[in-house]
């Protein structure tokens, strides 16, 4: 097998997520100077390059063109950084789930502002997302619906309705409002 097709990193039949990375690791540190090419690690480091350097990115008008920056001067600064980081969540969510997440989206990828998260947390953290409050806590639709087993397209769409937080999150599906000429009553009725 080439050093390229190992490096890829999908587990073999039978083979840990973190057995999978360090065989990728292994199997990088054959040809290359830092070991890491090829790696999802390496990959990640270069499409915040991309993200914030190079116009012509897809993803450009959402970093570089805020003044969203890199603050590591190198690949070497953010594998000192971060690897070790990056590869104890790899172990616990493998590499398929494990994205760089910046704490707040104003401000630049540096060690103070980064984290490792799966892709549902990474979900939960940007600006498109619709945050409710309820029972005194802020979180997105998706996070309520997990936490209390509702659909989160039906909460997103009671909202839509114009729902109350609180009456989205406690009204047992199946329930719709009763409106009488146009003016909410706050009675409730089974679907029918």
């Amino acid at each position: 097998m080439k050093a390229s097709e190992a490096a890829i990193g999908k587990p073999r039949k039978k083979e840990s997520a973190a057995a999978a990375l360090a065989r990728t690791e292994r199997a990088s540190k054959l040809n290359f100077k830092h070991g890491l090419s090829y790696t999802r690690f390496y990959w990640v480091f270069h499409g915040m390059k991309a993200r914030c350097h190079n116009k012509n990115h897809n993803r450009y008008d959402l970093y570089g063109a805020k003044g969203i920056k890199i603050q590591w001067a190198s690949f070497e600064e953010f594998t000192k950084d971060m690897h070790d980081g990056y590869k104890e969540h790899c172990e616990k969510f493998g590499q398929k789930n494990t994205y760089i997440e910046r704490r707040d989206n104003n401000k630049d990828y540096c060690l103070e502002n980064c984290y490792w998260a799966t892709a549902l947390e990474q979900g939960n953290n940007t600006s498109r997302n619709h945050r409710l409050v309820f029972d005194g806590r802020s979180q997105t639709i998706a996070q309520w619906g997990s936490e209390l087993g509702i659909d989160r397209f039906l909460i997103k769409d009671r909202i839509r309705r114009g729902w109350t937080p609180d009456e989205a999150l406690t009204i047992p599906a199946g329930t719709k409002k009763l409106y009488h000429q146009g003016k909410h009553n706050k009675s409730y009725g089974r679907a029918g």
